[in-house]
Parts: C-alpha cells; structure tokens; sequence
C-alpha cells in the first residue's frame, strides 16, 4: 500500500534519482532542461537542504520502503510591487510509470495546498512545462486552469 509522507534526509537519494527522471522526461519538450554533469550529486543536496526547511515541503510516496514518488512545494516571496506578497508554489511532481493513476499525485496536491493554508497562503502557482499536454491535464482536474505559455528565445 501506497501511503504519503514528509520527506526525510534519508530520502533525498531517492528523490534525486526520481527528480533526474523528471528532468528527462521534461527535457523531451525543452532541450533548456538538460543537466550538466554533477546534476544528481546537487540535486540530492537541494532536497536534503529542503527537507526541514519552514518554506519548502518535500513530501514522498512510499511502497513497501520504496519512495515511488515525490513532490516539492514552497512558499515564495513576490517583489513588494504586488499586494499579494507570497505565494505557494508546487515547483516538482513525479510518480514512477508502474504507480500512476492510483491517486498519489491528488494525495500530493491535497497534502501540499493543506499545508500552504496552515502557512496562510491564498494563491498557489504551479511550474509545469506547457508543452506536456497529459501533466497539463491532470494538473487541470485539480483545478489548475491556466497556464502561462513562456516566450523565450536563445539569445
């Protein structure tokens, strides 16, 4: 049985490893996400740091002692232009193939946003790579309706 967990610093090798899965896959509709060398050696070293971190949420899918899943959530702070200071932000989100469409990620969401309005957040953004038609579907079903397309060029 699947059950969902905040993460702990014995969890951020595996979550590393699923984060670089992440960033293959994304890396499919956006060569800008391709890693350096080195990348698994820092990504573990982010998550570990952002384990008890009071702005980040780093929360995993286990099975049977096996982390499946994961997903980081933080709060951000806006410049002082905006009336609306800061914001919850759902940065990452990655469940292996074989354990999809069994709710993790809607455990994830609901566990994350519960979270955000503990923190008093009343705005979340979610970072999603809008070519990725099938993330931008399930991202809509939990209520996420728009999505800002960026313009960029190499320069």
């Amino acid at each position: 049985m699947v059950t969902i967990r905040p993460a702990k610093i014995k969890d951020a090798p595996a979550i590393a490893k699923l984060n670089m899965e992440l960033m293959k896959h994304v890396g499919k509709y956006d060569k800008i996400f391709k890693l350096r060398p080195g990348a698994l050696a820092k990504m573990e070293e982010w998550r570990r740091k952002g384990v008890y971190s009071s702005r980040n949420k780093l929360l995993v899918a286990e099975d049977d002692n096996k982390i499946v899943g994961y997903m980081a959530a933080g709060i951000k702070k806006r410049p002082s232009i905006y009336e609306v200071r800061e914001v919850g932000v759902i940065s990452d989100a990655y469940v292996l193939p074989a354990y999809r469409r069994q709710g993790i990620t809607k455990k994830f969401v609901e566990q994350a946003l519960k979270w955000m309005k503990k923190k008093g957040m009343t705005h979340v953004h979610l970072y999603a790579v809008t070519k990725n038609e099938v993330a931008i579907e399930v991202w809509k079903k939990f209520g996420f309706k728009e999505f800002l397309k960026e313009k960029y060029r190499r320069i």
